[in-house]
């Protein structure tokens, strides 16, 4: 499930509704979700959505047994892959994690992300720890109302795009 909204402003370290800040004030875009996603099949990130009264979209899509690349989703919902964000979880040295959200075209570059971030190095935190540190699966991993609140480094190409899509937080 992928979930689609609209920015308005750019976002400072301070607008981060994954670290409890202030909401960003999004604009919603119009049109109801499709059929089959009812209040009852919303996610975590969904309900974390309606609280803060942020408009959205969910999109529902094929998964299969195999893990789908933010690209493939960004072509089964016939979507611009560079609107279409990737959430990996990472880590430092001291095994602190953080989220790195990038467009689905991009490729993480750790030590840039390390740089960023202030510490010596970082690491993609290996698959087997991602749904006890967030609470979601590999595949549905987004940082809006993950199960620890952590740091989210969000790629300046996002606050360029009119909308982008992020996980919902269900595979």
């Amino acid at each position: 499930m992928a979930c689609h909204w609209n920015a308005t402003r750019s976002a400072t370290p301070s607008d981060n509704p994954a670290t409890g800040a202030p909401p960003l004030p999004l604009a919603g875009r119009p049109g109801c979700p499709q059929p089959g996603i009812t209040l009852a099949t919303r996610t975590n990130a969904a309900r974390s959505l309606d609280r803060l009264k942020i408009t959205y979209s969910l999109r529902a899509y094929q998964v299969g047994k195999e893990h789908l690349s933010a690209a493939e989703v960004a072509a089964q919902l016939a979507l611009d892959p560079r609107a279409v964000f990737k959430t990996l979880l990472v880590q430092d040295p001291r095994g602190e994690h953080a989220f790195a959200v990038l467009s689905a075209v991009q490729q993480l570059d750790l030590k840039a992300l390390a740089r960023t971030a202030e510490t010596r190095s970082m690491a993609l935190t290996p698959l087997d720890r991602v749904q006890a540190v967030t609470g979601y699966v590999r595949g549905g991993t987004t940082a809006l109302a993950a199960r620890k609140r952590l740091p989210v480094y969000l790629d300046e190409s996002a606050l360029l795009r009119p909308m982008i899509s992020v996980s919902a937080g269900q595979r």
